[in-house]
């Protein structure tokens, strides 16, 4: 995961490198690897984007304190054998009997008889692959899934794509059933995240290439068709969304940066949806010269969570957490967690969940040091009453965490990412699943 725009050196390592395969196209699309970004927002683009920007002026929260957890309260559960490199990039649970996670086998397409897409599903004991899920890649068959959302049970959609084509597949409770995105004509694109707003109302978003722009879009399922729905911004040089959220139909979110002229600079941007029309406003600075925002969560309607990463300076390639919030009325920044000065420098949040108590879990990557090797660390943050309480690596969490949930009715967490040997690698790989709670 590349942490700024710095040149890239080395092939197939972790930190400051070039990566090949599945993951290079993340620099394109912005997967939620979230660390690409750059080589799209490096291609210029003919043509501003012709909207009035709201920006927001926000005051800083109070800096809430942090401490290390002595304890670990996340413990790692066994995961299948998949017998191949695999990880997982996200998770929801509907009860203490039912969750579902999804990712993807990194593996070239043809060569594992399963499909290269990764479905889980817990059923209150185990963790195995949902063999319902359809093995032979088609037009309506997601390769890669990078989110999925749940309301029951017998309602989950992921999201993802095959072939840079957008697809969402829905579980009815029988079978899973693929509903291509819209696509436009020039350019290609992906889903990269999804929300259920209501009975008839599922967003997902999504980035498209179409050289030399890559255009942020919405694109809204009503039961029987896509809509889709350009995001405005006021970049010109290049925009991305990358997560999204909401709190109902007519209230919906998504986060996401951009770039303008000749500097190097990315800044932060919501969108919102109220119902009738997609709008924008810039989110704070935070102090730095990029800002990458990874994901959104809706805890009540004055509280709307944002984590991710920025960088303060260009010079110097450590990222650090960043974590904002929406109070009704503007965004707010909000001091992230602390770790310990001098030993873990370098470290970014990719995911946020409510804790079911009125605060937040955050979780993410660490790194010591951006040399080789690139050992990776695991970060669990809990953010309650104004104090953040961190965990490094429980149980031998090592690798990436991607994707948090809570379990509804439960004060317990679902955590999945992707195992990472000592050096940052694959090594081989395999998807890493934590829990929180008994």
């Amino acid at each position: 995961m590349p942490m700024s725009e710095q040149p890239s050196q080395g092939g197939g390592s972790y930190g400051l490198m070039t990566w090949s395969g599945a993951a290079l196209r993340t620099c394109v699309f912005g997967r939620k690897l979230r660390g690409w970004e750059v080589s799209a927002a490096m291609m210029s683009a003919v043509g501003a984007v012709g909207f009035a920007a709201v920006v927001v002026v926000a005051v800083a929260a109070p800096s809430p304190a942090a401490t290390v957890a002595q304890d670990d309260a996340w413990q790692a559960v066994p995961s299948p054998d998949l017998r191949v490199p695999w990880e997982l990039r996200d998770v929801a649970a509907t009860g203490a009997s039912d969750a579902v996670a999804v990712g993807w086998r990194t593996v070239p397409v043809g060569t594992s008889g399963d499909g290269p897409a990764v479905v889980l599903r817990w059923d209150g004991h185990r963790w195995a692959v949902d063999r319902r899920y359809p093995t032979k890649s088609g037009p309506d068959v997601a390769d890669n899934l990078f989110a999925v959302d749940a309301v029951s049970s017998s309602d989950v959609w992921a999201v993802g794509s095959t072939d840079f084509r957008p697809i969402a597949e829905h579980w009815d409770g029988k079978r899973w059933r693929g509903f291509p995105g819209l696509v436009n004509a020039e350019g290609s694109s992906e889903f990269l995240d999804v929300t259920i707003a209501g009975p008839s109302s599922v967003w997902a978003v999504a980035n498209e290439l179409v050289v030399p722009q890559l255009s942020p879009v919405a694109q809204r399922w009503d039961g029987s068709r896509w809509e889709r729905f350009v995001l405005p911004h006021p970049f010109d040089v290049f925009a991305q969304v990358l997560a999204v959220e909401s709190f109902g139909p007519n209230d919906v979110w998504a986060v996401g940066h951009g770039r303008s002229g000749p500097t190097l600079d990315l800044l932060p941007i919501a969108w919102h949806w109220d119902g009738t029309a997609w709008s924008y406003m810039l989110m704070p600075r935070a102090g730095a010269v990029q800002v990458t925002p990874t994901d959104l969560v809706a805890v009540s309607t004055t509280q709307l969570w944002m984590v991710g990463y920025k960088l303060v300076r260009l010079d110097d390639p450590g990222n650090l957490p960043i974590v904002q919030r929406w109070d009704g009325t503007a965004w707010q920044e909000v001091d992230g967690p602390a770790l310990p000065p001098g030993v873990y420098p370098h470290a970014v949040l990719n995911t946020v969940a409510p804790d079911g108590q009125g605060g937040i879990w955050a979780s993410g990557t660490a790194l010591p040091e951006l040399v080789e090797p690139f050992p990776v660390t695991s970060i669990f943050a809990h953010l309650q009453a104004g104090n953040w309480t961190v965990q490094i690596e429980p149980d031998s969490m090592q690798g990436e965490i991607h994707g948090l949930t809570h379990i509804p009715g439960t004060g317990s967490l679902w955590a999945v990412g992707v195992t990472r040997d000592d050096s940052g690698g694959c090594g081989p790989c395999s998807g890493l699943i934590g829990l929180l709670g008994p």
